[in-house]
Parts: C-alpha cells; sequence; structure tokens
C-alpha cells in the first residue's frame, strides 16, 4: 500500500449533478456514482491500482470498483463526495464493505502515509498503529491464498534478480569481468528492479521494501557508486523506492 496523490474532482461532476445524484440515491440506492469521468479520474489517481492492495486493475479481470472510504449505507450524504471515492478492487471493497472508517481506525491511502501505520518484513504486513491493524484485519492483507503467496512470488522473483546482480557487480569490481557488456547489464537490471518499485507498478511497496531491506541489493549499489558507473536515473529511481518502503 502507497500514498496517492487524487486528481481534481472531474468537471463533469458539477454541484448540481452531485445533489441531484445524491439524492436519487437516497431515494433508489442506484449506483450513481458509476460515471466514466469519475472511475477514469480514480484510476489515473492511483496508478490504475487497488489503492489497497495494490494489484492492478483493469487486467486479468480485475475490475475496478469504487470504494467509499465512508460507507455509503451510514453516510448516504456523502456518496459522490469527491474526497469520499477510491479505486478498489472487487476482493478489498467487499472486505471493507460497511466497516464504520469515520467512528474505528482504518487507513485512507489519499490522506494518510500508510508508511505511518504498516510494515512489512518477510512479505507479510504488520501494523504500526491501530489503523494499521484495522486495515490489515479488515481487508485480510495478509490472507495466505490471496495476498500472501502474491507477494512471496514477487519477492522470490526479486531475490533471484538479485542474486545474479551482485555476482555480476562483484566480478565487475574484482576485475574478472570488468568489461562494458557486464557493466551494461548491472545497470539494466538494476534500473529495471528499480523501475518495479514505483508507484504506477503493482505492488510498488512490496517491491520497494524487499529491495530496501535486501543486503545484497545495498552492495549492488554501493558497487556501482565506488566503480563510478551510475547515472542520474538510478539515482532518482532510488530515492523514489525509498520513499515507498515499508
Amino acid at each position: 500500500m502507497i500514498k496517492i496523490t487524487k486528481k481534481p474532482c472531474p468537471n463533469i461532476l458539477s454541484p448540481e449533478l452531485k445533489d441531484q445524484l445524491t439524492k436519487d440515491f437516497i431515494a433508489t440506492e442506484k449506483s450513481v456514482w458509476k460515471i466514466k469521468d469519475i472511475e477514469i479520474t480514480l484510476l489515473e489517481s492511483s496508478h490504475y491500482k487497488c489503492v489497497y492492495c495494490e494489484c492492478k486493475l483493469m487486467e486479468e479481470s480485475k475490475f475496478m470498483e469504487i470504494d467509499h472510504y465512508y460507507n455509503k449505507d451510514n453516510y448516504p450524504d456523502l456518496v459522490l463526495d469527491w474526497d469520499n471515492l477510491l479505486p478498489s478492487c472487487k476482493r478489498c471493497n467487499g472486505r471493507k464493505s460497511d466497516y464504520d472508517t469515520k467512528n474505528y481506525p482504518f487507513i485512507n491511502p489519499s490522506e494518510m502515509d500508510p508508511r505511518e501505520h504498516l510494515t512489512m518484513r518477510s512479505f507479510k504486513y504488520y501494523p504500526k498503529t491501530e489503523n494499521g491493524k484495522m486495515t490489515i484485519r479488515k481487508l485480510l492483507l495478509n490472507d495466505i491464498r490471496k495476498m500472501l503467496t502474491v507477494r512471496f512470488d514477487i519477492c522470490k522473483a526479486i531475490q533471484f534478480q538479485v542474486d545474479e546482480l551482485v555476482e555480476k557487480a562483484e566480478r565487475y569490481q574484482n576485475g574478472i569481468q570488468k568489461t562494458t557488456n557486464n557493466k551494461n547489464k548491472i545497470i539494466s537490471i538494476t534500473t529495471n528492479l528499480l523501475y518495479e518499485a514505483q508507484p504506477e507498478s503493482a505492488y510498488a511497496a512490496t517491491v520497494a521494501t524487499e529491495l530496501m531491506n535486501s543486503i545484497d541489493f545495498r552492495t549492488v549499489l554501493g558497487i556501482i557508486k565506488d566503480e563510478n558507473i551510475g547515472n542520474v536515473e538510478i539515482d532518482t529511481l532510488f530515492k523514489s523506492t525509498e520513499m515507498l518502503a515499508l
């Protein structure tokens, strides 16, 4: 989970339309929030990811559902309040359901930084605060079949690449394979790994945390610095990755 910056409310949701559709919802309980411009703007705000589990939406049959941070049953007047709308996957939206976030703790990724409420060790979420605790519990973020397996596979793939990378970097530093080809491979693999930890990537917080906690990856970055083979792109990506790690 990462903090998102929501885009401005789309122009189509004028105060007049918002008031009328809110009244329609209170009277009929129709899904008045299903407006294309609203959906697209929310998706763009989260880089087309669920704000809670970070799975990619609109891929592999994972369609977006609009989550009402303050649930629409208890707070119908907020059903089209822009600050109350978040892009979610079906699983997380269903798990959260009618949980009363106004009176009980829960992370709002558009207003709170998840790093202040969550940490991750061995691809498992642990709470720092009551907000983190209840978010993990309600969304079942450590569910073995649906969540842990996905994060385990991601971390395993990262470890495999880092193992290959640190070997290449040490061979370069020791002069065993100090070639342009090897140098280019080191830079390419490092850059690609860091790109997987950027906000637009699926499960960015998981990747960022795994990389920042990896002694071998830190070793590679040290070698890149000592051998003066880095570049601005790697520096920029690294800083962004640090900001997402839990």
